[in-house]
């Protein structure tokens, strides 16, 4: 499939700011589509309903806002690739971070490369980061996001600049009290 640089593949947890920045980006005019990896298969069988439940929610919110919803299942590439070398790093008495793993590998590795492959150009989430472009190098810079109680630039370190690149974060100006008041207005919460 073709990349088009309209097309902007949102990864979407259930959540209120993942829900946001993929409505944001559609009022901006983007074409947008919602991708949602599972990362953990459920260990009971009321975890694997509650997951049932939110995803159910999830494809119901997507189809009233009219934007495709694409599932992928990486829960053995996040088992390999987070879970296991989280375990190992902590049985050496490390301080492993699986969230800045994860984000690497997994949210801007291969969700990205699945977001590409469906015709996006570009991944957003609902970090609360900022990027810049840097005037000398032409490449991403990551800062800190603008409330200084959701930062969560630091769980992003490790995301190698090419993927950065094509990397969209448009939570990294606001503030977490805003984008619910947003979500409460439109009776999204």
């Amino acid at each position: 499939m073709s990349t088009h640089s309209n097309t902007i593949a949102v990864a979407v947890s259930g959540g209120a700011d993942s829900l946001y920045t993929l409505l944001a980006l559609r009022d901006q005019g983007f074409r947008v589509l919602a991708l949602h990896g599972i990362f953990l298969q459920p260990e009971s069988a009321q975890a694997a309903e509650a997951a049932e439940l939110m995803r159910g929610r999830l494809a119901e919110r997507c189809a009233h806002f009219g934007i495709p919803l694409h599932i992928e299942d990486l829960s053995e590439a996040f088992a390999r690739q987070v879970v296991l070398p989280f375990v190992r790093g902590y049985a050496l008495g490390l301080t492993p971070n699986p969230c800045a793993l994860c984000n690497a590998r997994i949210k801007f590795g291969l969700l990205l490369e699945r977001a590409l492959a469906l015709g996006a150009s570009r991944l957003a989430t609902g970090h609360y980061a900022r990027l810049e472009q840097d005037a000398a190098s032409g490449l991403p810079a990551l800062f800190q996001g603008r409330d200084p109680l959701k930062d969560q630039s630091y769980f992003l370190s490790l995301v190698p600049l090419t993927a950065l690149s094509r990397a969209l974060f448009p939570l990294g100006e606001r503030a977490k009290a805003e984008v619910l008041a947003e979500l409460a207005a439109r009776g999204l919460t």
